[in-house]
């Protein structure tokens, strides 16, 4: 399977890569390096350094390349998110916007998203299942709840299905990845900075509230465990299976001085806590039950143990000291800006005159041509286009159409389609008072990808679709570009 991951130099990402490239997917890791590493990248993996808003580079990124998408990229700190909530909106909510009509774009219908039960707030009942109601008690859970029912829209009008899975800290580490922050704000890294000599003491935020030690309890899941149902719920889209919400963890909740306590155990340190008052936006118990996701996807947890989730995450934290190394990006250079003059088209037919009144709509098709005084504007706003999403296009006259080569004709612009992402310009229409409708051929099925593609870049226009067979492929050039025979290969 091919794979496109959001947020990919992050924790939970680098690592659901690292998983992906074992079991021998292809994988494009899409990250903009504000809060990831380069050097946490699987060296298997493409690497491109786009940010999430950025549309047309996730259409370039993923058209004829992926066959689903991991969602990881967001914006994930509670205490953040209360107090600049503005951040969260425009990077969580609009960054998912731009993915999702990006994957519209691109014909690619299969999300996995990283939520978090955070979208629950202060829960009726512990440990927490799907049917419970969503009431965030902080933005970032509010921004992750607006994620995902944008998801399910996207889901009911398009069929772009999606698994969000809920679950809460993240922890733990792989042999080769784990967790490095700056600022760090989860709390075993923090507790295990003590140990090593970088912090002071570690704070416990609120002692106060309705638990057996009056400190916050929360359900620790391994990372590893993670990165595996991130891939199960991947077969699951694969086979089929509907658009739901599922939430991940072990069932079992740990208050923060227990945590702290495993950390002592297992590092041998005697690591320092302090008291402070309650942090804005921090529900008491957060434990999610996994029951849907054994049911539907297979999955359970095979670290649960808190003692080895530690364990792991000191092996990382002492193996690499100072986190990932930094180092530069690998990111391709951006694509030229096209020149300011006109594009030549060496197969280019005589120029077409401006069509007199009266004439029907179907005489008001004006053939694209680059030495048309009509055609030249729409040929460059095409190229910088099909520039943008990573496409080429040509003239359809520019192959042998003679009847008894039409079929083959046909099946090497198929292919060019396919292979080499080439569209097919074949006249642009004019109705007064509505927007110009640019035809393209369309060979198969597979063009549906390169049709959305184009709408999605040039709104301004409605794009339709030109069915071409072997049968009818002269006809549909003579009609459209006014050729009595065939192109350049025509005899």
């Amino acid at each position: 399977m091919k794979v496109l991951v959001t947020g990919g130099a992050g924790y939970i990402g680098s690592v659901t890569v690292e998983a992906l490239i074992a079991r021998g997917d292809d994988v494009i890791v899409v990250d903009n390096l504000s809060t990831g590493h380069r050097g946490a990248v699987h060296p298997k993996a493409e690497f491109l350094e786009v940010d999430i808003l950025d549309t047309p580079a996730l259409i370039r990124a993923m058209v004829f390349k992926v066959d689903a998408v991991i969602h990881f990229a967001a914006s994930s700190q509670v205490g953040e998110s209360v107090k600049d909530p503005q951040k969260y909106m425009e990077n969580n909510v609009g960054g998912t916007l731009s993915l999702l009509k990006a994957m519209r774009a691109a014909g690619v219908n299969k999300l996995v998203f990283s939520s978090t039960a955070a979208v629950y707030g202060e829960p009726g009942s512990v440990p927490i299942t799907e049917d419970q109601p969503t009431a965030p008690a902080n933005p970032y859970g509010m921004t992750k709840l607006f994620m995902e029912q944008a998801m399910q829209t996207f889901s009911d009008a398009y069929k772009l299905r999606s698994v969000r899975l809920r679950y809460f800290n993240a922890c733990g580490a792989s042999p080769n990845r784990g967790e490095h922050h700056d600022p760090e704000t989860h709390l075993i890294p923090l507790v295990l900075q003590v140990a090593q000599g970088k912090r002071d003491d570690v704070k416990i935020f609120g002692t106060d509230y309705p638990t057996p030690d009056g400190t916050c309890v929360r359900d620790y899941i391994h990372v590893d465990d993670l990165a595996r149902a991130h891939i199960a719920a991947l077969e699951y889209l694969q086979n089929g299976g509907p658009s739901v919400s599922i939430n991940l963890g072990n069932g079992q909740g740990y208050s923060v001085r227990q945590v702290i306590d495993v950390c002592r155990q297992v590092t041998g340190k005697d690591v320092r806590a302090a008291e402070a008052p309650r942090r804005a936006g921090d529900p008491s118990q957060l434990v999610a039950s996994a029951e849907k996701a054994r049911d539907l996807l297979g999955w359970a947890p095979e670290k649960s143990s808190l003692e080895q989730i530690v364990r792991d995450a000191w092996r990382w934290h002492q193996a690499h000291p100072s986190g990932y190394p930094e180092s530069e990006s690998t990111a391709p250079p951006p694509a030229p800006a096209m020149p300011n003059t006109a594009i030549t088209d060496e197969t280019a037919q005589t120029p077409v005159t401006q069509p007199s009144a009266g004439k029907s709509n179907e005489d008001e098709r004006k053939p694209i041509s680059a030495t048309s005084t009509i055609g030249l504007g729409e040929t460059m706003i095409l190229q910088r286009t099909a520039d943008k999403v990573g496409l080429r296009y040509s003239r359809l006259d520019e192959y042998d159409l003679d009847s008894k080569e039409a079929e083959k004709a046909r099946g090497l612009i198929s292919a060019e389609m396919a292979a080499s992402k080439k569209f097919f310009p074949l006249s642009l229409e004019e109705k007064p008072g509505a927007a110009p409708i640019l035809h393209i051929a369309v060979v198969d099925a597979l063009d549906v990808t390169i049709t959305d593609a184009l709408q999605f870049m040039l709104p301004e226009y409605t794009i339709q679709p030109v069915v071409v067979k072997g049968a009818n492929l002269k006809e549909v050039t003579r009609k459209y570009y006014g050729a009595e025979q065939g192109g350049a290969g025509a005899g």
